[in-house]
């Protein structure tokens, strides 16, 4: 969700100062952590912005994460907070530049993302092809060879595919998440004359501890001369 500093009226963008601010309070239970993303506006080339990580009393300065401002616009990413620490956000002046809108995501204790990828697959003529988490080579016709086991329960989502090359000679590709050897709904299709933009699915497919994944091509008719590489979230 999106919200806004102490400091911010309606959503406003919140003129820093060299006064600490209430940027984002995190939520007292540890279990529910958030991750917080602020986008500066504005900055001044080479003034330093800081975020100060406050104890629940708003108070005590548990840490600081300086920025140098290197260009007009820039973020920061990501910080995770729980139990009920204090965010807070200044300048080493007033400069006239913001803080703009505060991502605030909640996520649920003990679950990370897990990138799993593909590496290359070269795409073969009326042939399937498979792969995983392998660098470089061209995938294997078997796919007993190119599965993992899942290493707990949970949900495979976003796979993204795209070719290094445009597809050529009428091709059409086929990009699919395989569990347990079979083609799931997590697939996109990229067809012929299909430049280098990525093609990103929709949806997710549960996965229990054990199930075997891996990366599957398949290509119709036509060669061509396209390498694929494609990726998913494991969470």
């Amino acid at each position: 969700m999106i919200t806004f500093g102490s400091g911010q009226t309606n959503g406003a963008p919140l003129a820093l100062t060299t006064t600490p601010t209430t940027l984002h309070t995190a939520p007292a239970g540890a279990a529910t952590p958030h991750r917080v993303t602020a986008r500066i506006l504005g900055a001044p080339a080479n003034v330093a912005v800081h975020l100060g990580v406050y104890a629940s009393d708003g108070v005590t300065l548990l840490s600081k994460l300086d920025m140098a401002a290197l260009s007009n616009d820039f973020t920061f990413d990501q910080i995770p907070l729980n139990g009920g620490l204090v965010l807070k956000v200044w300048a080493d002046q007033a400069a006239g530049f913001f803080l703009g809108t505060v991502d605030d995501q909640a996520n649920v204790a003990g679950v990370a993302s897990v990138p799993l990828m593909s590496g290359l697959i070269a795409a073969v003529v009326s042939a399937s092809r498979y792969g995983i988490n392998v660098q470089g080579g061209a995938g294997t016709a078997t796919i007993a060879n190119a599965q993992v086991a899942m290493p707990r329960a949970g949900t495979l989502s976003n796979l993204r595919a795209f070719v290094d090359a445009t597809v050529s000679n009428a091709a059409t590709l086929t990009i699919s998440v395989f569990k347990n050897g079979v083609a799931t709904a997590l697939s996109v299709t990229i067809a012929a004359a299909q430049t280098t933009v990525t093609q990103v699915s929709l949806g997710s497919i549960p996965v229990a501890a054990d199930d075997l994944i891996t990366f599957g091509v398949v290509c119709g008719t036509g060669a061509p001369v396209a390498n694929v590489h494609a990726s998913c979230l494991f969470q």
